[in-house]
């Protein structure tokens, strides 16, 4: 995985104000929240319109992806992504796909 990260679009953040708002909350509350920094994030997940968008800074948390060497014969090849253990990107990528064609709210 690289450090790639990036920052929550204008438009994400103005859908955020828009479905607050229409839920009732005071304009106040939203603004003042909303108004504070945001750390840079590996991705992002929102809804949009009819629809639902996800945009990863990473794809490799998405994908298997072996490097080989064969100019260095001695050298393990370095495994990333999916096939990798310490985390749990794999149910990740479940829980994106299901998250997106609506079978969990």
């Amino acid at each position: 995985m690289s450090d790639n990260a990036f920052e929550a679009p204008d438009l994400a953040t103005l859908q955020a104000i828009r479905q607050r708002l229409h839920a009732g909350e005071d304009v106040d509350v939203v603004t003042a929240e909303l108004a504070r920094p945001a750390q840079p994030a590996q991705g992002l997940a929102f809804p949009f319109g009819a629809g639902r968008v996800v945009v990863l800074g990473e794809a490799g948390m998405l994908t298997a992806q072996i490097v080989r060497f064969p100019d260095q014969p001695d050298r393990e090849p370095y495994h990333f992504g999916l096939n990798t253990g310490g985390h749990d990107d794999q149910q990740f990528a479940l829980n994106l796909m299901h998250w997106l064609s609506r079978l969990i709210p």
